[in-house]
């Protein structure tokens, strides 16, 4: 699968799937950092596994096991918007966020059918895996990637600790990030620098001192670790490749905008998959109806929002690029960069 290479190279921790309900690990992890790629699509292409397993070392996953879309919205006016969801074949939900915590978080005292994962120990089934009975769980907003995820927002009464000797302050105000946990904070303090420093140099400069002065031992994280770290941010600074979440803006072509002649249904989807999917060129997903509308993300019928969707690609601003699988998969589309017209070339 594209998508389990995709996550290998953005640095996630994945375990190949399978069993009767899909979701039990085929191999062993234990303490292994990360199991090798080639393992993993090894195990899926040659049937022993039907999906695969995200390890959540510095994520947390809310697991929704209820297809009522006023619990997502409760939790996330309370733990802040992700734009990083899954659906499960039951019809629930999964709201993934970054977590650096050791605290222990309990939803189902509140009474609310969600169980709470988080640790390097626990994983959650990754998007686009299927169950041995064709179900599959599908992505919902944008890809999963570590700048893509928002910090889960927590006040003291959420978090209680994991163990009686630790005080609870502790786990939300530490005084050094504690061995196990500073990559994940050093990849977040980059992506908030990179949008601010001058230059690759300069954020290096940034990125050691916050290493020097937050992380326990800095001495056993080295140079050419933060340099890479940097570099990484920088490359994606450069590629125009930074998301930041909802607090971010997005470019709308007035070329697009013209090819669809104030059609404002038209206009309305085209927005929403561009804020999406715009940032990812030659992305490939599907446009479900029922998912964007039960997701508060589109108030237009189905016939309606089916003629918007034929109107994008009879313009050209969207293209099929994968047919229909029965059983399998969706229909998948692909933006396209609007041309100009002629008129609008330089002579």
């Amino acid at each position: 699968m594209a998508e389990i290479s995709r996550l290998y190279e953005h640095g996630f921790s994945l375990i190949p799937l399978g069993g009767v309900d899909g979701k039990n690990p085929v191999v062993k992890f234990g303490n292994r950092n990360r199991l090798p790629v080639d393992m993993v699509l090894e195990k899926v292409r040659t049937g022993k596994a039907t999906g695969y397993g995200i390890r959540l070392g510095g994520l947390l996953v809310l697991d929704i096991d209820s297809t009522d879309p006023a619990i997502v919205r409760q939790l996330e006016q309370h733990f802040g918007e992700t734009p990083v969801k899954t659906r499960t074949p039951s019809g629930g939900m999964h709201l993934l966020y970054r977590y650096d915590g050791t605290g222990a978080i309990n939803l189902k005292k509140e009474g609310l059918p969600v169980d709470v994962k988080f640790g390097r120990n626990q994983y959650v089934v990754g998007a686009q895996s299927r169950r041995p009975d064709g179900a599959t769980y599908m992505p919902v907003g944008v890809q999963l990637e570590w700048a893509a995820l928002p910090f889960i927002q927590l006040d003291d009464a959420d978090v209680f600790p994991s163990s009686p000797s630790v005080e609870p302050q502790q786990l939300t105000i530490p005084n050094r990030v504690p061995v196990g946990h500073r990559h994940y904070h050093l990849l977040s303090v980059g992506r908030n620098l990179v949008t601010e420093v001058g230059s690759s140099d300069e954020l290096i400069q940034r990125l050691k001192h916050e290493r020097d002065t937050r992380c326990a031992v800095p001495e056993s994280k080295s140079d050419q670790e933060i340099e890479k770290l940097a570099d990484w941010w920088w490359q994606n600074r450069c590629g125009n490749r930074i998301y930041t979440g909802r607090n971010s803006e997005f470019r709308v072509s007035r070329i697009a905008l013209d090819l669809l002649q104030g059609n404002a249904d038209a206009e309305h989807l085209y927005v929403r998959l561009i804020s999406a999917h715009g940032h990812t060129p030659g992305k490939k997903f599907a446009i479900n109806h029922a998912a964007m509308k039960e997701a508060g993300l589109t108030d237009l019928s189905r016939d309606r929002f089916h003629r918007a969707r034929d109107k994008l690609v009879e313009v050209g601003l969207l293209e099929k690029a994968e047919n229909h699988v029965g059983g399998k998969r969706m229909r998948q589309y692909r933006l396209l960069r609007p041309l100009p017209s002629p008129n609008d070339l330089p002579e």
